[in-house]
């Protein structure tokens, strides 16, 4: 049966262990809260469960974690057509999260500018690093958390719990810690 923890555990261990740049502490696994983001702001998913299981279950599980994670995301961005011959579409990535997370009316004004912010980072860490011999590219992994990183640093005030674990998950963020280390999946 497949379970949402499970992709969830894959994409912070593939985050952690992933070879594509930045790197992060091992601090950013260490909380003292329970909270996870979504008792703090509730983000609305950017994919549905069903092709997730389907790239879940397309993808060939290895050994090696950090691949894995990589090439789940890059199914799901390839099916979504975000992404395709190894190159991020930016208008297709775009609309998938307008489409989906931008549909909310509290996110809608923020999703832009991050949006935005984070394409900017993946292109630069793109030209620095061809990533030519992976077998995936982390370039849709990098985006999707940085947009959810993004979101949850920006939440609408309306929707942000401002009990003490959430601060703290919010200063993992600004502390460089991925959002994935502070997610339930």
């Amino acid at each position: 049966m497949f379970n949402s923890r499970i992709i969830g555990l894959l994409f912070v261990v593939g985050f952690v262990t992933s070879q594509a740049p930045p790197s992060f502490d091992k601090s950013c696994m260490e909380l003292k809260t329970t909270k996870r983001a979504d008792d703090c702001c509730m983000i609305p998913g950017a994919f549905d469960v069903a092709l997730q299981k389907r790239c879940f279950d397309e993808i060939k599980l290895t050994k090696v974690a950090s691949e894995d994670i990589k090439c789940l995301a890059e199914c799901i961005a390839r099916e979504l057509g975000a992404f395709k011959n190894r190159t991020l579409i930016k208008e297709n990535a775009r609309k998938v999260f307008e489409t989906t997370i931008g549909s909310d009316a509290n996110f809608k004004p923020i999703l832009g500018d991050v949006f935005e912010k984070c394409y900017t980072k993946v292109a630069e860490l793109i030209a620095r690093n061809d990533n030519k011999n992976a077998t995936c590219h982390f370039a849709p992994d990098f985006l999707m958390n940085c947009v959810e990183s993004g979101l949850f640093e920006n939440c609408p005030a309306a929707l942000w719990n401002k009990d003490a674990g959430c601060v703290e998950l919010k200063e993992k963020l600004k502390n460089g810690c991925p959002f994935l280390t502070i997610s339930d999946s």
